[in-house]
């Protein structure tokens, strides 16, 4: 099979990896910096130069792009990948959007004959550099197995949340609780600083408690050290947020604490944190002075 992949980002570079080195099928892939390439061409990949041409050459077509904006555009732009699509073709988007924009684009998919998938992912750099991702899949019964056997190359859980957009639905559930146990473990840790306990006792002492999930263990280091090694960028948790309240508003739901939440968020990327790792929200917190 002829299996494509757009968007070599962070995630999608690692992602398409254990495709390649599977060596079962065929795969092409395309991404508007050409450098980003190189490695996965000398691993045997096959370089695309357009959205549509990428299309032209698949028969299952994978996206994983930086959110609603760049994904309407490499489907339904100029040059864009749907028209190129053959009919009865599936496109799984793993980009982070929101459930309304999902169903815009199943919509937009059906209407020239290609079979929509949402499947965001639940994990960061290691999982995905591991193949150990967690992938939650909006689709008809048929369409989820027929890909599963392919996400299985790049997860260790491929769960079927239900049909289109249902996928996205649980990412903005997994975003939610992600950022906002990160932003209030932040607050936490300041707060007992504040009140005369060391970061060192803290940290040996909440880390290991049941009230801390097994997460924050791994951003011990930045918590420490503020090296903040970028394994989930701030300005992606940023995004995330975004299709949270997007959701949230289109659901008819009040989420008071993550609106105060993503201005936080907001901020510190302004303060120039966008490339960190989401964990400095901690030391920007702590440092009033780096606020804008």
């Amino acid at each position: 099979m002829n299996i494509g992949f757009m968007g070599m980002g962070r995630m999608g570079s690692r992602m398409v990896t254990h495709l390649i080195i599977d060596g079962s099928n065929d795969i092409f892939i395309y991404n508007r910096t050409k450098s980003k390439l190189q490695p996965l061409l000398s691993m045997g990949a096959k370089a695309t130069d357009s959205p549509a041409e990428l299309a032209d050459r698949v028969s299952l077509l994978f996206t994983m792009l930086s959110g609603p904006e760049a994904v309407e555009e490499a489907a339904i732009g100029e040059r864009g990948f749907l028209s190129a699509l053959k009919e009865n073709s599936i496109w799984v988007d793993c980009s982070t959007i929101n459930p309304e924009f999902a169903k815009k684009m199943s919509d937009a998919a059906g209407s020239v004959g290609v079979r929509y998938v949402d499947s965001p992912v639940g994990g960061s750099l290691i999982p995905a550099q591991k193949g150990e991702l967690e992938f939650y899949v909006g689709a008809s019964h048929n369409d989820f197995e027929a890909i599963r056997p392919v996400l299985e190359m790049m997860g260790k859980r491929v769960t079927h949340m239900g049909q289109t957009s249902m996928g996205v639905a649980m990412k903005m559930v997994h975003s939610l609780l992600l950022t906002g146990t990160m932003f209030l473990a932040s607050e936490a840790l300041i707060l007992g600083e504040k009140t005369g306990l060391s970061r060192q006792q803290l940290l040996e002492t909440l880390l290991q408690s049941p009230v801390s999930p097994p997460f924050l263990q791994s951003k011990r280091q930045n918590f420490e050290s503020g090296s903040h090694h970028t394994h989930f960028a701030l300005n992606l948790a940023l995004n995330d947020l975004h299709q949270i309240q997007s959701t949230a508003f289109n659901a008819d739901v009040i989420l008071g604490a993550t609106s105060a939440i993503k201005e936080f968020f907001a901020c510190a990327n302004n303060a120039g944190l966008s490339e960190k790792d989401f964990s400095s929200i901690y030391h920007f917190l702590k440092n009033p002075s780096e606020r804008q």
